[in-house]
């Protein structure tokens, strides 16, 4: 199980923590399940960023998207670009993206995310207690 805790800043969005040491993020991701997106779904977000699994080939390295969201509230479009890309499968890649130029609905979307994910898994530990 992972374990988030929130780390204040002045940003506009929620930076967390992990026990996991091998995060080498300047903001911590939080896991995600079941959120995807227009280049495939995602495994895991920050506030910088997110790596996502795509089963077909995707775009390369260095390339700038615009990716849609299609989260549990709300569908919102977040800029940026491919800063990595590793083959896992025949077609299938993990994808690092980057953020730039967030717009207050883009940022808005992101802590929804956040939010909606922190309260899932608090929803499925209570189950297991």
């Amino acid at each position: 199980m992972i374990r988030l805790t929130m780390i204040p800043h002045s940003g506009h969005l929620p930076k967390f923590a992990n026990a996991d040491t091998k995060n080498r993020r300047q903001a911590g991701r939080v896991v995600a399940e079941r959120i995807k997106t227009s280049l495939g779904q995602i495994l895991d977000f920050s506030s910088t960023g997110m790596r996502l699994y795509s089963p077909f080939l995707g775009p390369k390295n260095g390339q700038n998207y615009a990716v849609t969201v299609f989260g549990p509230e709300d569908t919102f479009v977040v800029s940026g670009r491919v800063v990595w890309v590793r083959k896992v499968g025949l077609f299938a890649r993990e994808i690092g993206f980057e953020y730039y130029g967030l717009d207050e609905r883009a940022r808005a979307g992101i802590g929804s995310l956040a939010q909606f994910t922190m309260q899932y898994e608090m929803g499925e530990s209570r189950k297991v207690a």
